[in-house]
């Protein structure tokens, strides 16, 4: 079965359940409890429409993942998430949203509010400050559309049989001004021309048309179809083209008498289930649609858009467009065509069919033929393997903390056993046991995967449920899940299953009562991966813990607030209890055990919720000429809890220790004067309380004043190797030559992209010799240079999870007092005004392809806590989880160290422009490691949001 048709299938189950008109509820306020939710920067649902304001200067995307996003129309950077309050279930998930066409305003719908008030709402944002500003309340069924005309009227098209809504602005808010209920099925589409008109298709096969006054027209029997399903005026307000759900044709029409002037050339998408039905006419001239129609391109499937010349009479031209169905198409400026699409993805296009950008979902996809093949779980259900769509399989270890490629099977799910024969239950809604019919399903639920226990427990995985039944067919529990269910495992065990679900996330469940114990989120790149509790606690690799975070509702009058995982990281960073999850089957019981009898008060995610910046100006790509900008910024607390500090950043990195910053408070706004650099920047301002920091409110800065003159910055290398430590068994071969190798290769970039490099080399380094580096450093750097830290040797996290440094003369029973602590070096280099290069290569200690380094230092911690935006620190580790970090006298060095050497010295050119930036060190290294320890070792690299990729040297 085509991906695409699942879809279909979907959809169509969607729209009949939303055919009626909802029916009231009693009302009730938003759950406050803190909700699981991913935090990838793109969408983790199907897309469903696309909007921009009249410049193009802001694109928004709404998706059933209950968010609408805004996006830079330059560059497709992430602006802003708008979160509506949102429950489980469909409560929250959005169909519509819309620009105003100044940008201000935000309008999302969809099935929303309805949980609160027993009526669907249309929520209004403030696209600069997020904040939302009024709820439109009262609508009788769904949204599906929202059309802006002028920043003061829009319009919204409902589901059922409940026509459209008007809503004209007064005063600061918007009211409605205008409906028309004598509908006969759910209206899709509405569409304005540039003289007010307003026109909409329905499911009642008519098609409607509207004056400025919103007095009807004309109404006029569609001829292409009985279900027309979207339309779009022409620019110069003469044609309407509509296109259809139930069939292929397309019409093109005249705008005031609505009678056929001429159907485009729909070839090879004339046929439902290929068709075009989703139609823009561009600023050019030109007709565009797309849909359901694919094309297998250079092997790979793509949902293409066509482009008609001459408003559609014209030939045409396709071109690739998404990975799935195409839900949405929108123009803008010179023919420029915006796309929304189910996989998720979004993108957009010049009138070439050239990509501009180009984003899909940061999501794994498990829908695939073989994920039946190797879907494998170990006796323990500690190791599983499974293969994303289009990629190549993996093996993840919860005991190892490790993510690796597939190396070999576990046991594969059961479809039959001695006494039990599961049938029929491949994508149908009438399973079998036994040849006998099992009645558990709910209406249009379709089983996806099945199982049988040790025990003969049968394990059923749909859309909405996973099911455990008894060998009669009997229901023991059901278990709510977060998607489609595409494979089940119980463990050898029976004490846990293992889930693939839609959305990419992967679910233990304990098999007494389906409970759910732990969730895994791996990310495509394969190397960033979140395997959390439903308490909390988690483990990452490093860069990942933001990858999911809480939702928390505040009210059903204000957007909800998300703080990622990473926010909570000082007690909820706990892999000691995560890889105990499988073994007692119990939050409790598994921090008890490794607390042993420590007894700590728990503190919740409420009341350590940081506190929230508002920017109230600058607004966002706002225009400079000056050195110094001024800035207004609001804090909200709604933990409750004092703030304790506050960061002013650009471009990511502290305005030197805030000095020379002057606050002056006006009410609830604070107002500060910042110094900015004479080129774009970006601004950001990060608020702590005691127990988290903020996540980073930015605007960016669009320099336009005179050229000035930019000193080259300056390089200070800080470089420390230990190896003849005093203690004889922690002794190792290369970490004092891997510093000294690592040092040479920048001393070489002096008058280069540094005007002066400066390094202080220490070998075999004492602890005092290291703390009066880090002092040197201190001394030395200013917000004009750049540091770079060079650490190498053993590593040792004691029983409370504190990392240190282990300094030749360190004695290994009392590492308090002797080793250095990661709060030393954390202080030093995330206090520097300058761009901080990090490098550390240390880890695990023992002896396989030549000696190790470490002893259990946890770099995953340390890389995700230097990284945060409020410390600003990019980070390059030599290994993750409880991994070793290699060194073979072949290489002379530790496999690391050599890797970032041979990098630096060039080697890691791949865009052969004489420069090595972060993301081409990372790429270089991560592959040159893997080569040198066969797989064994995995580098890292963390970088803050905040800073942009940069060059760290060129190549002469």
């Amino acid at each position: 079965m085509k991906i695409k048709l699942v879809v279909q299938f979907f959809v169509l189950v969607l729209i009949v359940w939303m055919t009626g008109e909802t029916d009231v509820a009693a009302s009730a306020p938003p759950s406050t409890e803190p909700t699981l939710r991913l935090g990838t920067q793109m969408h983790s649902s199907t897309i469903r429409r696309v909007s921009s304001d009249a410049s193009g200067r802001y694109i928004l995307t709404c998706s059933e993942d209950k968010t609408a996003r805004l996006w830079d129309g330059e560059t497709g950077d992430l602006v802003r998430i708008f979160r509506v309050p949102s429950e489980k279930g469909d409560e929250g998930k959005l169909y519509a949203c819309a620009l105003s066409p100044d940008g201000k305003t935000a309008a999302v719908g969809g099935f929303t509010g309805y949980k609160y008030s027993g009526r669907i709402v249309i929520y209004l944002f403030n696209t600069f400050t997020g904040e939302m500003i009024q709820r439109l309340t009262g609508l009788e069924n769904v949204v599906f559309d929202i059309e802006f005309y002028s920043n003061h009227l829009f319009a919204a098209a409902l589901g059922g049989k409940n026509g459209i809504r008007v809503f004209k602005k007064t005063g600061s808010r918007f009211v409605q001004c205008n409906k028309d209920t004598d509908y006969g099925g759910r209206t899709y589409n509405l569409a304005f021309d540039t003289d007010g008109r307003l026109a909409s298709v329905a499911f009642d096969g008519y098609i409607r048309l509207y004056d400025a006054e919103f007095n009807l027209i004309k109404k006029k029997k569609t001829t292409g179809g009985d279900k027309p399903y979207s339309l779009a005026f022409s620019p110069d307000n003469t044609k309407l083209a509509v296109g259809y759900g139930d069939t292929a044709t397309l019409d093109v029409l005249d705008a005031s008498s609505l009678e056929l002037l001429y159907r485009p050339d729909n070839k090879d998408a004339d046929t439902p289930g290929l068709q075009l039905n989703k139609l823009s006419f561009g600023t050019d001239g030109c007709l565009y649609g797309g849909g359901l129609y694919d094309q297998s391109i250079e092997g790979q499937q793509w949902f293409l858009i066509r482009k008609w010349l001459d408003s559609g009479r014209g030939k045409f031209l396709d071109f690739k467009a998404a990975g799935n169905t195409v839900m949405d198409i929108k123009t803008f400026g010179k023919g420029l065509v915006m796309m929304a699409g189910s996989r998720p993805d979004m993108a957009l296009f010049k009138p070439s069919g050239d990509r501009v950008f180009y984003k899909t979902g940061e999501m794994m996809n498990f829908g695939n033929k073989e994920r039946f093949d190797f879907f494998t779980v170990s006796p323990d259900g500690g190791r599983i393997t499974f293969k994303p769509t289009g990629a190549e399989p993996l093996t993840f270890s919860i005991a190892d903390r490790a993510l690796k490629p597939f190396s070999k099977k576990f046991e594969s799910f059961r479809e039959s056993s001695a006494a039990l024969n599961i049938t029929d239950w491949k994508n149908t809604d009438s399973p079998k046991l036994n040849g006998h019919p099992l009645n558990f399903l709910d209406r249009d639920e379709i089983c996806r995967s099945v199982d049988i226990g040790a025990d003969g427990t049968l394990l059923v995985g749909t859309a909405w449920s996973i099911y455990a039944l008894d060998k009669q067919g009997r229901q023991k529990w059901r278990a709510q899940v977060p998607g489609e269910t595409w494979a089940v495992n119980i463990a050898p065990n029976n004490k846990v299953a293992v889930a693939l679900h839609d959305g990419g996330e992967i679910r233990w469940y304990r098999m007494t009562d389906g409970s759910l114990l732990l969730s895994l989120f791996v990310h495509p790149d394969r190397k960033r991966w979140i395997l959390s509790t439903p308490q909390g606690y988690y483990d990452s690799s490093p860069g990942a813990d933001s990858l999911m975070g809480w939702q928390i509702n505040k009210s059903s009058e204000q957007a909800a607030s998300f703080y990622p995982m990473s926010r909570f990281r000082s007690l909820y960073y706990r892999p000691d209890v995560v890889v105990n999850m499988i073994k007692y089957g119990d939050a409790g019981e598994a921090l008890a055990a490794v607390d042993r009898g420590k007894k700590q008060k728990p503190v919740s995610i409420a009341k350590m919720v940081p506190p929230e910046v508002v920017i109230l100006s600058p607004e966002n790509n706002t225009v400079v000429s000056s050195d110094t900008i001024h800035v207004k910024y609001r804090i909200d607390t709604p933990s409750g809890e004092a703030v304790t500090g506050i960061k002013v950043m650009v471009d990511g990195r502290p305005l030197d220790r805030q000095r020379g910053i002057k606050r002056v408070k006006k009410g609830d706004v604070v107002e500060i004067d910042v110094p900015v650099p004479p080129r774009d920047s970006t601004l950001s301002i990060i608020a702590e309380n005691r127990y988290a920091a903020s996540e980073p409110t930015k605007v960016r800065l669009k320099w336009s004043g005179p050229d000035q003159f930019i000193l080259k910055p300056k390089l200070y290398v800080l470089a420390m190797g230990s190896s003849v430590y005093e203690n004889e068994d922690l002794r190792l071969d290369y970490p004092a030559k891997d510093a000294q190798d690592f040092a040479a290769v920048l001393r070489q970039q002096k008058g280069g992209i540094y005007r002066d490099v400066e390094v202080k080399l220490l070998n075999n380094p004492s602890r005092d010799d290291l703390m009066d580096g880090l002092e040197w450093l201190e001394r030395q750097t200013t917000a004009l240079d750049v540091a770079a830290v060079f650490l190498a040797g053993h590593g040792e996290t004691d029983r409370n999870g504190n990392y240190y440094y282990l300094p030749v003369d360190t004695d290994i029973d009392s590492i308090k007092r002797t080793g250095v602590p990661y709060s030393a070096i954390k202080d030093t280099i995330t206090g520097l005004p300058g761009k901080v290069l990090f490098f550390l290569d240390t880890c695990h200690s023992g002896n396989v392809m030549g000696a190790r380094r470490g002893s259990s230092g946890d770099l995953n911690k340390v890389a995700n806590d230097l990284s945060s935006a409020e410390n600003g620190v990019v980070v390059f580790t030599s290994s993750s989880g409880t991994q070793y970090s290699l060194e073979n006298h072949t290489w002379g060095n530790g496999a690391f160290t050599k890797a970032v050497v041979e990098g630096l010295s060039g080697q890691a050119d791949y865009h052969r422009d004489k420069k090595i930036s972060i993301s081409e060190l990372t790429l270089f290294v991560a592959e040159r490691v893997k080569e040198l320890t066969q797989g064994q070792q995995t580098p890292t690299t963390c970088k803050p949001e905040t800073i942009a990729d940069f060059p760290i040297v060129v190549i002469r």
